[in-house]
């Protein structure tokens, strides 16, 4: 199986982006797209009992990442990718794991519980690795042997 392009959805509550790596080697690029939930303002932690405005938070939330698993899903059924890692902190990466579909579940090769929405691509790339390094988890869908770019 092809480990090649991977893609990793970095995302919060609020905002979502794609970075992708074509093959060994090659450059993360970022997605052109970036995703954003309508009327997103990031929620705000609140003590005490959950009131009709963190509700809607959370359905919000919901259906934001519903509508990201659909995109992987659509993207996962058209061969637009071969493995998936999903960045996110830990409520919305259990949304995300909630409505994932089953092609882009067979490509799911990790997650990471942390909110790196803010932080530039090198560096997402750079936690990833750690994090699999730490773990002792294999090394070859962010390494491999350098191929040439399109």
């Amino acid at each position: 199986m092809r480990d090649y392009p991977i893609w990793v959805l970095v995302a919060d509550g609020c905002r979502a982006r794609v970075l992708v790596r074509t093959c060994p080697g090659a450059a993360w690029r970022e997605h052109l797209e970036r995703f954003r939930r309508e009327g997103a303002e990031r929620p705000r932690l609140v003590s005490g009992p959950v009131g009709p405005e963190q509700e809607a938070g959370a359905r919000a939330e919901a259906a934001f990442a519903a509508r990201l698993a659909q995109g992987l899903e659509l993207g996962a059924r058209g061969g637009q990718y071969q493995r998936l890692i999903l960045v996110a902190p830990s409520r919305f990466l259990t949304h995300l794991h909630l409505v994932i579909g089953e092609a882009a579940r067979e490509k799911l090769c990790g997650s990471l519980d942390r909110d790196l929405t803010r932080w530039p691509a090198p560096e997402i790339v750079s936690e990833i690795e750690k994090e699999r390094a730490a773990y002792g988890l294999r090394q070859e869908p962010l390494r491999g042997r350098p191929c040439r770019e399109p």
